[in-house]
């Protein structure tokens, strides 16, 4: 078992070299350096989870899915989100498929591409599923390929991911976030 602590940014995880490009209240983007001498036109735009945040795409260098990216040239942009705390207790999911657009609008911008691919896993993949629908209801085309990975899309169905999403446990969380807004990590542990 790993100890708590024992992973250190910049040398087990965040270790492809690049550089925060916008930021706003609730996430920074960041673009990396190319690792080739030409990256293709349209950018590629990782939504991380707003749990395990971007560090979850960028681990040790092997194990690295940002290094692979830009090693075989992809104009690559990842969201790191915010640790929300009481002053943002009303954030919901319309709050990070918001921001979620809004990324896909910076990367466009920095690339001068008309669109985007984007990728998402766990809840940022549900996060970049309702931002592409929501600009597919609008008409909008700015992503041009989406890319889901463990991604739960039916909500509405049992399984092993709500095994421990009772009625009773989903009380005891809303009573736990009630003074804060928020659960910290080691509670949802």
């Amino acid at each position: 078992t790993a100890k708590r602590g024992a992973l250190k940014v910049g040398r087990d995880m965040a270790t492809t070299p690049g550089k925060v490009v916008y930021r706003s209240e609730v996430f920074e983007l960041i673009q990396y350096e190319p690792a080739t001498k030409e990256v293709h036109a349209r950018p590629y735009l990782m939504v991380s989870p707003q749990i395990n945040k971007f560090y979850f795409y960028d681990l040790s260098e092997k194990k690295s899915l940002i290094r692979y990216a830009v090693d075989v040239g992809l104009q690559t942009f990842a969201i790191s989100w915010r640790n929300p705390g009481t002053a943002q207790r009303d954030w919901n999911f319309d709050t990070y498929v918001q921001a979620t657009i809004e990324a896909v609008d910076v990367a466009r911008e920095i690339s001068g591409s008309p669109d985007v691919n984007i990728m998402g896993a766990c809840l940022g993949g549900m996060t970049s599923a309702l931002a592409q629908a929501h600009l597919a209801a609008r008409g909008e085309n700015k992503i041009r390929n989406g890319t889901l990975m463990v991604t739960l899309l039916d909500t509405a169905s049992e399984g092993r991911m709500f095994l421990f999403a009772t009625p009773q446990t989903l009380a005891i969380a809303r009573k736990v976030s009630e003074r804060t807004g928020v659960i910290d990590g080691w509670q949802m542990a």
